[in-house]
């Protein structure tokens, strides 16, 4: 039982405190950007209820963010402040082959990769999500036009 309100808890975002979004609207806040974190889903309907739209990020999970340059430090590059921003053209894969875990190095965050099903994309369209971002990196290797529509028809409901 524990477990499960320490899950609930954890999987909330602090704009569902209600004071958070009152702070925000006060200040004409509309539009906020999420994460794609399933176990997050059954809190954005509050977000809605609240008057937010929500930018849902597709593909990248955030799993660790640093004040510093990953990338930078990998390349070994001296000046981690100044980094050559390599990170736009290449992405690093971290593998782990006994935990079966792949994650992805990119500039100073590192990701996990996780596909939206159609099912979970339908569900968000239901809850009123306003809108769906892909994003344009080396990790998913989508850097142009076509790739952006081929990724669209294959997500389409």
């Amino acid at each position: 039982m524990a477990s499960r309100r320490v899950a609930k808890i954890f999987y909330q975002t602090s704009l569902n405190y209600d004071p958070t979004v009152q702070f925000f609207q006060k200040y004409g806040v509309k539009n906020v950007d999420m994460d794609w974190i399933p176990k997050c889903f059954p809190y954005y309907n509050q977000l809605i209820r609240n008057g937010l739209d929500i930018f849902l990020h597709l593909y990248l999970v955030p799993v660790t963010i640093t004040r510093k340059c990953h990338t930078a430090r990998l390349l070994g590059e001296k000046k981690f402040e100044e980094c050559s921003r390599s990170y736009r053209t290449r992405a690093f894969m971290l593998k782990n082959n006994s935990l079966g875990i792949k994650l992805f190095l990119s500039g100073n965050a590192i990701f996990k990769v996780i596909k939206p099903s159609r099912k979970e994309l339908k569900k968000m369209s239901e809850i009123g999500i306003s809108e769906l971002v892909t994003p344009l990196n080396p990790i998913l290797k989508i850097e142009n036009s076509r790739e952006i529509n081929g990724l669209i028809s294959g997500l389409s409901l």
